[in-house]
């Protein structure tokens, strides 16, 4: 996936704002459970998607969506086996 320094610089900001985002909900809600947290990361998942259709190409999305689609096999496998 090749981006333009100016998307680069948007997803960073992105991406940091959704792991403050994390953050805060985590300081916030110190008893909430992991499924909580998961809907959380979900719904910030979505907000950050939504964010980037303004700045990507097609074939950038189809990407970001794939290696997303990993990501999610990769933590529903790590939740199971906790």
């Amino acid at each position: 996936m090749h981006l333009s320094d100016d998307q680069k610089q948007k997803l960073q900001t992105f991406l940091i704002d959704a792991r403050e985002n994390v953050r805060a909900y985590r300081e916030a809600n110190l008893n909430s459970s992991q499924q909580d947290m998961i809907n959380q990361v979900a719904a910030n998942r979505s907000a950050l998607r939504q964010r980037l259709v303004d700045f990507r190409s097609p074939e950038q999305l189809t990407t970001w969506d794939a290696e997303v689609s990993k990501a999610k096999e990769l933590g529903q496998k790590m939740a199971a086996s906790a």
